[in-house]
């Protein structure tokens, strides 16, 4: 029985339990996946105009170990069955992203004057 952090209605039969929790781990995972990306993005660009060096050179390695922990541990939960606690080790990396892709589409939509 995976462990899930959200109820299901009383009438819910176990298979839509299921899809509901196969639905939001996959959710997770796209945009775990996806904020991985703009990560090793951001890294890559820093390499190159000399940004990222030995200086914050910890920082950035404990961040891409973070999101690769993050991206292996989810799959590994999944895996096994254990769905519930697979989406909260994907939530590690899959909340940020989607709050900082928010605040970029707020930022879009309103157009806010900064002077």
């Amino acid at each position: 029985m995976s462990m899930v952090c959200w109820r299901v209605p009383r009438g819910a039969s176990r298979m839509s339990r299921d899809v509901a929790a196969r639905r939001i781990y996959t959710l997770f995972l796209v945009c775990a996946a996806l904020t991985a990306a703009v990560v090793i993005a951001f890294f890559v660009i820093g390499l190159n105009d000399g940004s990222v060096s030995s200086f914050n050179a910890g920082l950035w390695s404990l961040i891409l170990s973070v999101m690769g922990a993050s991206l292996w541990g989810g799959h590994a939960l999944h895996a096994s069955g254990r769905v519930g606690l697979a989406i909260v080790v994907l939530a590690v990396t899959a909340v940020p992203g989607m709050v900082a892709a928010l605040f970029v589409v707020l930022l879009l939509v309103t157009e806010p004057r900064w002077n």
